[in-house]
């Protein structure tokens, strides 16, 4: 599947969601990771309407994307 089909889904998933002051997160929670040595971290982007909203989850997608292991990384939305 693709960015922009990604991202379609989860707007149309999150739709009363995206307008407001929003912080999407990409997180690599190092579940995975062999021998217990985590590299974890998080890239943090804040969005304040819809418009806004749908860029950065494009954003965050497309670095999800270019993971390796993309089991150990998820999205979260969060009110701020």
């Amino acid at each position: 599947m693709n960015i922009e089909t990604n991202a379609d889904i989860i707007m149309k998933k999150f739709a009363a969601f995206t307008d407001g002051v929003r912080v999407q997160m990409l997180v690599d929670r190092g579940t995975g990771k062999a021998g217990g040595g985590s590299e974890r971290w998080i890239n943090k982007l804040i969005s304040t309407n819809t418009e806004q909203f749908r860029i950065n989850l494009e954003k965050l997608l497309v670095q999800q994307s270019r993971i390796k292991k993309q089991e150990d990384v998820r999205l979260y939305f969060i009110a701020a």
